[in-house]
């Protein structure tokens, strides 16, 4: 028998052991899974990241009192990508999504085709009709 989450939970086989994979509610079922919420995180190449760690370094050297090590400097890159990334990450989307709209906005002027053309080319008085009609 096991306990968790304070409630028993029998019928483990002899090898089985409880994991932080499933949460228990029921002793009489078998663990339910934990639903897997996955958050959004944001991932550094290795070249970036390590390049990230030692701009870190070097802004802690030049402008606080004391260094903050590798391991500091790590800890708190991961801190700003967990807690301030996704700011910067949908920051980033509004932007590209404002100027792709502008874009489509755009394109009607760059690509529009006058209709009905045909009959105009060949008749010239056409041409003038039409556009006497267009200024007026």
């Amino acid at each position: 028998m096991y306990q968790m989450l304070g409630r028993t939970t029998l019928g483990f086989a002899s090898s089985a052991q409880p994991t932080d994979q499933h949460i228990f509610f029921n002793p009489l079922c078998n663990p339910i899974p934990k639903k897997d919420i996955s958050k959004m995180t944001i991932k550094l190449s290795n070249e970036a990241r390590k390049q990230s760690v030692t701009s870190i370094e070097r802004y802690f050297t030049a402008n606080m009192e004391e260094s903050i090590g590798n391991l500091g400097a790590e800890l708190l890159l991961d801190f700003i990508l967990e807690e301030i990334g996704p700011s910067i990450y949908n920051k980033a989307v509004a932007d590209v999504q404002e100027r792709l709209q502008a874009r489509v906005m755009e394109v009607d002027s760059e690509v529009y085709e006058t209709e009905f053309q045909y009959w105009s080319k060949l008749d010239p008085k056409a041409k003038k009709n039409v556009s006497r009609k267009l200024r007026d």
